[in-house]
């Protein structure tokens, strides 16, 4: 009986005591490379990040923790004469060409801002955002 209650309990508990793991999930569905960066809310301001190669036809994730809000996606295909942006919401800050972590992208002073889409994280802890040509 003791057994049977402790498996109940456990059985029960066990979802709680597991650490949060969300992932952000960028999918290229184009034949060209796309480079990538996002932006999460810290509970004060927002923070950009980037740039991630996202190879053609391939998927790059990012484990997020525990967070669960909206998340700003920008991409771009940087292929000579093939060039395209991807968002379509608000511009923020980025460094061009190099790594980049900005804080505040919206209110800092800067030389680039790029066009990012705003999405919400999905509630299964798998967000995905597909680059579509």
């Amino acid at each position: 009986m003791k057994q049977t209650l402790l498996a109940l309990i456990m059985l029960v508990a066990l979802p709680f005591m597991s650490k949060a793991q969300n992932l952000l999930t960028l999918e290229n569905n184009t034949k060209h490379d796309v480079y990538a960066a996002y932006a999460t809310y810290d509970g004060k301001c927002w923070v950009c990040v980037g740039w991630y190669k996202v190879e053609k036809f391939d998927t790059k994730s990012f484990n997020l923790g525990n967070y669960n809000g909206q998340i700003f996606i920008h991409g771009e295909n940087r292929t000579i004469g093939m060039e395209r942006n991807w968002g379509d919401y608000d511009n923020l800050c980025v460094e061009e060409g190099e790594a980049f972590n900005i804080r505040c992208p919206r209110k800092v002073d800067c030389k680039v801002k790029k066009m990012f889409s705003l999405i919400n994280s999905s509630m299964d802890g798998n967000t995905v955002f597909i680059f579509n040509p």
